[in-house]
């Protein structure tokens, strides 16, 4: 399908939204993990040969899939499209969904540029309702793709909230935005040749504040989200890898509720050639999500704490042209810690995890790629080894 037309069904279809989803929309909830949920993340992470190939592309798809328990899946989709419309003017777009924790938003955001390689860019989604509209601004160089690229964005989320927050036959509003949500990016990648790879996006939401029930609840939230990747030789690879994310919210009515959340990631990796039709991966990581909910009511204070060191390798193995094989062994510690009011049902679980994956990629050079997934957990003796699946697709055009 031509890239005109994906452009043309990414705006019909998709749901209006920011490009920033902050922690759980809504009142403040208990939200945890399990102690084996960042190994099973780090298997279901798209290999870093990947990563650096679709942000070397100037349009690409990328989906990831996989279970992280009897209730939730893990789920990872970003569309990028850039459309030149001359030598001066561009039209892009882009969707996310990031759901760990949480089930996310997914997010959207289409933008004009103007300029070459200096540009300015209007930025925003319009929305069924108009009150949920966007708007913006962005500043940059260069284009994503190619060479060095930054760009620094402001987005207003929710521009006309209050002017137009009415419905038919509503004789009152309810409901009122206080500070509408402001959201700051920034995106840096820099492709340094076959040495250096560089790829940064750091996102700030400023404190926004809504009145419910006309007046009778207050929430505010602001927070931040964060990844970055860094790699750097040509035979042999070196790389580091962050991301994380921090959110805070509050809550007056009778009460009050206070929430601090978040997860963080840090990982450093290397990668060579072993033999013709094999590479080898080997790293360390370490991760830590966290839930606090202070409250003037003890009955609703919760606190859960997960932290989890691992380490892991990977070898890829080419077997023919459009076919490789992915075999992966991780290990490690997790430790999780969970208190709930009054002593119930708290937990402090300590122990080892070792997982074994084994999967199949399908591709086509600069064209597809498709990864089939199977994970193990060789720390039980006793019960189902099989953990579960992962599946992830790559498109490029």
């Amino acid at each position: 399908m031509p890239k005109s037309c994906w452009l043309v069904l990414a705006w019909l279809l998709a749901p209006a939204a920011p490009l920033l989803a902050l922690g759980p929309e809504g009142p403040i909830e208990e939200v945890s993990l399990s102690e084996e949920n960042f190994f099973d993340l780090l298997s279901y992470q798209y290999p870093a040969q990947w990563d650096r190939e679709f942000h070397a592309h100037p349009s690409g798809l990328r989906a990831t899939v996989g279970s992280l328990s009897q209730e939730r899946f893990y789920q990872h989709q970003e569309l990028v499209l850039d459309q030149p419309l001359g030598d001066q003017v561009g039209f892009g777009y882009r969707y996310l969904e990031n759901s760990l924790y949480y089930s996310a938003t997914p997010t959207q955001q289409a933008y004009f540029r103007f300029g070459q390689p200096w540009h300015l860019d209007l930025v925003g989604f319009p929305a069924a309702a108009k009150k949920d509209g966007d708007l913006g601004w962005a500043f940059g160089y260069g284009l994503r793709h190619r060479g060095f690229y930054f760009r620094a964005s402001r987005l207003y989320e929710n521009l006309l909230y209050n002017q137009k927050n009415r419905s038919p036959g509503l004789a009152e509003v309810t409901d009122q935005s206080v500070n509408n949500p402001v959201t700051d990016r920034l995106e840096v990648t820099w492709q340094g040749g076959g040495d250096w790879y560089l790829n940064g996006d750091w996102s700030h939401q400023a404190t926004a504040s809504h009145r419910w029930n006309q007046g009778a609840l207050e929430t505010r939230r602001s927070g931040t989200q964060y990844q970055g990747r860094v790699e750097w030789g040509t035979e042999r690879v070196w790389g580091l890898r962050v991301l994380g994310e921090r959110v805070f919210k509050e809550e007056w009515a009778l009460s009050s509720r206070r929430q601090d959340l978040g997860y963080r990631w840090e990982e450093l990796y290397t990668r060579w050639p072993v033999a013709p039709d094999w590479e080898l991966t080997l790293g360390g990581q370490q991760g830590r999500f966290w839930d606090q909910v202070g409250a003037d009511d003890p009955l609703s204070r919760f606190s859960s704490d997960l932290a989890s060191r691992q380490v892991y390798g990977q070898a890829l193995v080419t077997q023919k042209e459009g076919l490789q094989w992915l075999l992966a062994l991780q290990g490690g510690r997790a430790e999780l810690t969970q208190r709930y009011p009054f002593s119930r049902d708290d937990q402090d679980l300590r122990g080892v995890q070792l997982k074994a994956s084994l999967g199949a990629v399908f591709f086509e050079a600069d064209h597809w790629r498709l990864y089939l997934n199977s994970t193990w957990d060789l720390d039980l003796i006793i019960g189902r080894q099989w953990d579960g699946g992962n599946l992830q697709l790559m498109l490029f055009f």
